[in-house]
């Protein structure tokens, strides 16, 4: 059991990392982060980022609960 929450864990961190280096990619590149173009890479990271942060019991993107 350990062993798979290390694993889920190690493979979620990578794709963090993985698109963090893709968005510093976009900067060398030129891009700007404000710019539309930006939107998908800022969409997955924070998509990423939530699916770590739910490992430690966070979540980042809440639900829209309609009232």
């Amino acid at each position: 059991m350990a062993e798979d929450r290390k694993s889920i864990i190690r493979e979620k961190t990578i794709r963090l990392e993985v698109i963090r280096e893709r968005v510093q990619q976009f900067v060398d590149g030129g891009g700007d982060l404000k710019s539309p173009d930006a939107v998908p890479l800022g969409l997955e990271f924070v998509h990423a980022f939530n699916d770590l942060a739910k490992e430690f019991g966070y979540e980042i993107l809440k639900p829209i609960k309609k009232e």
